[in-house]
């Protein structure tokens, strides 16, 4: 999916930390090890503002989508499908088969993408052993895998 009109998809830089940090505080969404990964996001821009973020986690075997959010403003205008549909693509570019993640709030959202609840503890070792896995989320946090295919 292309993004919405006057929106434009483009990586994040370090430079952007803070507005990031700002949007997932804003979305409940853990902050603590953003920095660290900051060079895996993407991120919506509208006139220069951040309208919303999806960070990645790539290993050989699969890749972690994490910090989807959507400034308040800008929801429900398919910036959220456009920033997962982005990643999804770059991960399988890089011949990554299968997309794991954790939400508490967006269960529906990414089950109308294709994405499917699976246990915790079927997602590979890689991921399991991230900290926003094994640490940051709650085990409270539903598990949820996508296989983008061959």
């Amino acid at each position: 999916m292309d993004a919405p009109e006057g929106i434009t998809i483009t990586p994040a830089g370090g430079d952007d930390l803070p507005a990031v940090t700002a949007l997932l505080a804003e979305n409940s969404l853990p902050t603590e090890d953003v920095a660290r990964h900051i060079g895996g996001f993407i991120l919506a821009r509208s006139v220069g503002k951040i309208a919303g973020s999806a960070g990645i986690e790539m290993f050989a075997d699969a890749a972690l989508l994490r910090s989807v959010a959507v400034a308040t403003q800008f929801r429900r205008t398919g910036i959220g499908t456009a920033l997962v549909a982005a990643m999804e693509n770059r991960v399988r570019h890089d011949g990554i088969k299968e997309v794991y993640l954790l939400t508490e709030t967006a269960e529906i959202f990414f089950r109308s993408r294709g994405y499917q609840t699976v246990a915790r503890d079927s997602a590979p070792e890689t991921i399991r052993r991230t900290r926003e896995f094994a640490t940051i989320c709650p085990s409270t946090a539903v598990c949820m895998k996508k296989y983008l295919g061959k």
